[in-house]
């Protein structure tokens, strides 16, 4: 009995304890990707007490105690499979349209949601909110909710880091080793790489903080919140905490702020067991199982006919079992493979069978690669999908393959490479104990740093002065610059100096000359 009491208190002495908090939740997109990880967050916090008043287009089902839904699906829809393929080969390769994408598709939701009812009805009621959290995606027009509440501000980042993301709590970001989130460079870049990455790097930041939460966003932010509420980049500089989908171990070693943590994995549940038809199919691969998925967001059935025969007539070739993700069936499949609409694939990895990923590259479904150890072959579509495959690529436990490449040679040999070499599945466990090895679990680590604001009614002190600097000063563009001024003054006064010494020379000496003569 004593020694349960002593197991007791060592537990009591463990834990942190803090009064249940409100917390408003602002995560409205449609894109599954964009719920999947934050509402991992919010069921955890749900359970330890805290209220949540949750804005998104996925309400629970069935609901959940602590967790008060309010519905905007209605707002633009559920987006599941909705991407045409001719988007992705067309629109979606330019970088510039990309990062114009993610601002209107943002600022059309915040547009459409601020004149939901139960949006204005949370301004006009009494009612106080000791957290506020929303996703840094694109424009950033819910913030506002923070100021109106006078609660701390704590963002989610379900990709990897952003230039605009880590400058807003003054997080270091040199272009000179650190690729932007599209970038395919090594590693140890060249000069002209470092160049081209530099020029991005100061295109996102510039372009981020005047088009995506600039006039426009601040009108929309002001629809709401009134005509008195600050712009919206004065709010995003007093974020308390930023929950990062990354892990170092993923891209390559990042300075942080302690206010900046990641959290990657922390979508990943515990297996549960497969539907029986799955159990059976995978149980009965003898050479192994691969899955082949794009992900949630592209229509796979949009692709050119002749490149889904292409995926057909390579699937029939190989000795494994092929688990294939697709929007219907599909006719005349070979006996080895599987279509469904959808798979549980968190739970498909586990199984000791799995072989192969042929994924995009989202950042989610790489995530769970790593985490079971599974290699890949990687076909990015577009944005930092590129940046995930090709780091995979130089880590040695993915190949990649071009969206314009899809041939039946072509994915032939890619999956014959990962296969038949089995330092792929090597370097992939090898990297899978690296991101394994970290003192607490994803979740925990959100969850406790949530609290810590909580406690602290907001976490200014862990935010470094970098943050209240302009850019100039940051870049110490002022101290550089008065540098300068002082070695131009410098040298004006030597040229001077040494110009009139030398015609006091010059003019002794012509003296001399007259004086001898």
């Amino acid at each position: 009995m004593e020694f349960c009491y002593k197991l007791f208190f060592i537990f009591l002495s463990s834990v942190y304890f803090i009064q249940a908090a409100k917390i408003l939740a602002f995560f409205p997109l449609g894109g599954a990707s964009h719920f999947n990880i934050p509402e991992v967050i919010f069921k955890a916090l749900a359970a330890r007490g805290h209220n949540i008043t949750l804005v998104s287009s996925y309400p629970q089902r069935p609901p959940i105690p602590n967790i008060n839904d309010i519905d905007v699906s209605s707002a633009r829809g559920t987006r599941k499979n909705s991407l045409p393929f001719e988007v992705v080969q067309t629109q979606l390769q330019s970088t510039r349209r990309n990062f114009n994408f993610i601002a209107n598709v943002s600022r059309t939701y915040c547009d459409i949601v601020f004149d939901f009812p139960e949006i204005k009805n949370l301004l006009n009621r009494d009612k106080e909110f000791d957290l506020v959290m929303t996703e840094i995606f694109g424009a950033d027009c819910a913030v506002g909710f923070a100021w109106k509440f006078k609660a701390p501000l704590v963002s989610i980042l379900i990709s990897r880091g952003t230039p605009w993301s880590l400058n807003r709590i003054g997080n270091p970001s040199n272009p000179s080793y650190l690729h932007v989130m599209h970038s395919d460079f090594p590693r140890k870049m060249n000069f002209i790489q470092r160049f081209i990455n530099s020029y991005w790097y100061l295109y996102f930041s510039f372009f981020y903080y005047y088009s995506h939460n600039g006039e426009i966003t601040d009108q929309i932010s002001r629809k709401l919140f009134g005509e008195d509420v600050p712009p919206v980049n004065d709010i995003v500089y007093n974020t308390s905490l930023i929950l990062v989908n990354n892990h170092y171990t993923l891209d390559q070693p990042h300075p942080l702020v302690p206010n900046y943590v990641e959290v990657a994995g922390i979508h990943i549940k515990k297996p549960k067991p497969l539907p029986a038809d799955i159990q059976k199919f995978m149980d009965e691969a003898e050479y192994g199982v691969i899955y082949f998925s794009l992900g949630s967001l592209v229509r796979l059935s949009s692709l050119p006919n002749e490149t889904i025969q292409a995926f057909k007539d390579t699937f029939a070739e190989l000795p494994q079992k092929v688990l294939w993700k697709f929007e219907h069936e599909l006719k005349d499949i070979p006996s080895n493979v599987m279509i469904g609409k959808w798979f549980p694939q968190n739970d498909i990895f586990q199984h000791p069978n799995m072989k192969l990923f042929i994924s995009h590259g989202g950042n989610s479904g790489s995530i769970e690669a790593v985490h079971y150890g599974i290699p890949m072959v990687g076909i990015p579509l577009f944005f930092d999908q590129h940046r995930i495959i090709h780091n995979f690529v130089e880590k040695g436990v993915a190949v990649r393959l071009g969206i314009n490449e899809l041939t039946k040679n072509n994915i032939l040999s890619c999956i014959k490479t990962v296969i038949n070499d089995e330092g792929y599945a090597k370097r992939m466990k090898e990297l899978s104990a690296l991101f394994h090895n970290r003192p607490l679990k994803p979740l925990d680590t959100a969850v406790y740093w949530i609290e810590y604001v909580i406690r602290h009614k907001g976490a200014f002190h862990l935010r470094t002065a970098a943050s209240t600097l302009s850019w100039y000063q940051y870049l110490l563009l002022d101290v550089i610059a008065f540098l300068l001024a002082i070695f131009i003054f410098v040298m004006l006064i030597l040229k001077i100096t040494f110009k009139y010494i030398y015609k006091s020379i010059k003019n002794i000496f012509s003296f001399e000359k007259i004086k001898t003569n």
